[in-house]
């Protein structure tokens, strides 16, 4: 995954008949106005989740987009770490907010829990 202001790209590592690694990418339509994505984390289930300097969660399934979540209702803090964990993803946003995003089941992505 590369990621960076208006720019998420995601590649394949496939093998050439010659033994060499070659990197292809595979299209992701996110249907919305490119962001500066500055983190991302892959879950276990497949799904990715990926932070903006808006403060934005951006969950892709099957590398399109499957919901949007803001990280804070008060203040609008840039996500610049996510980390998946046991219960979900931990979210580490600008002034050191820490935020826990529980798994709840594969009908719902995410639940803020604290």
């Amino acid at each position: 995954c590369v990621a960076g202001n208006g720019i998420i790209r995601f590649f394949r590592v496939v093998s050439s008949s010659k033994g060499a690694s070659i990197f292809r990418p595979i299209t992701v339509n996110l249907k919305q106005e490119p962001q500066n994505y500055i983190s991302q984390c892959w879950l276990r289930n497949g799904r990715i989740v990926v932070g903006t300097d808006r403060g934005q969660l951006i969950i892709l399934e099957n590398f399109e987009v499957k919901s949007v979540l803001a990280t804070s209702v008060e203040v609008t803090k840039p996500v610049y770490s996510i980390v998946s964990c046991s219960k979900g993803v931990l979210v580490g946003c600008g002034s050191g907010v820490l935020q826990l995003y529980e798994q709840m089941d594969d009908r719902e992505i995410l639940r803020f829990l604290k």
